[in-house]
Parts: C-alpha cells; structure tokens; sequence
C-alpha cells in the first residue's frame, strides 16, 4: 500500500468520524435552544482541527510503521499515484462547486448562519468521503484513464 493510499484510508476513516462527532455535540442543542442562539461554531472549528490533525498523524504513524517494516523510505509517487490523486480531487470539486450553488441560494434567501455553516461542512465531509471512496477504488483497479 502506497503512502497516499494510506493517508486516503486515514481520511475515509477520520474524517466522518470527527462530522459524526460534532454532530453528536450539536444537534442535541437544537432540541431546546432557537437556531439562532445554537452555538456551533467552535465545535465545528474542533471537528475539522481534529479531522485534519487526525489524518496528518495517522499518515505519519503508517509511514513510520511501514518504513520500519521495509527498511526503506517512502518513494516519489509514479504517474499512476498523480492521476489517481487527481481524478479524486477532481470529484471532490465537483461537489463543492454544486455544493456552493445551493449554499449560494441559501445565503440569498437569507437562512439563519447556522444552515449555511453546517451545509459547508456537510459538502466538506462528502467532497472527502466521495473522492476518498473513488481514491481507493482507483487505487484497487478500478481506476480507467
């Protein structure tokens, strides 16, 4: 398993992990407290630090691990490693552009901060998983050029 692979592991496994449990935290404040009085922010603000701080510290550690199991230092990534990155980058863009359409007309319509907050977060989270998921999938040899 390449270096990149596993970060995509890394992410695919942490990142909802972290939306999950900001999740957790917030929705249970929405039972009795107004929209506009929830506070979210900062949790959201932890969950992306902990998602990100997460994947960056779960890719040193397996390429520690697998550096001590090969005795050898991670290589460059090859074309195929290049093209496999892009092709999921590129599908997590698409769904943040989409995705910023309709943030876009919830800002318009003039929705409480709380909506459009948590519908960047959500785009966020699902351009993850998605381009995780067509990662790995491109990396198993599924990937057609």
């Amino acid at each position: 398993m390449t270096h990149n692979e596993q970060s995509t592991w890394w992410t695919l496994f942490l990142i909802p992990l972290a939306a999950l449990g900001y999740f957790a935290v917030v929705l249970p404040r929405l039972a009795d407290t107004p929209v506009s009085a929830v506070s979210w922010q900062v949790p959201m603000i932890v969950a992306i630090g902990v998602g990100i701080v997460g994947v960056i510290l779960g890719t040193i550690l397996s390429a520690i691990i697998s550096a001590v199991r090969t005795r050898e230092e991670p290589g460059a990534p090859d074309i195929r490693e290049k093209r496999i990155e892009r092709y999921g980058e590129g599908l997590s863009a698409i769904i943040a552009a989409i995705g910023a359409a309709g943030v876009l007309a919830l800002a318009m319509l003039g929705v409480e901060q709380f909506w459009i907050g948590n519908a960047v977060f959500l785009l966020g989270v699902a351009g993850a998983i998605v381009g995780s998921i067509a990662k790995i999938r491109a990396y198993r040899g599924v990937f057609r050029e």
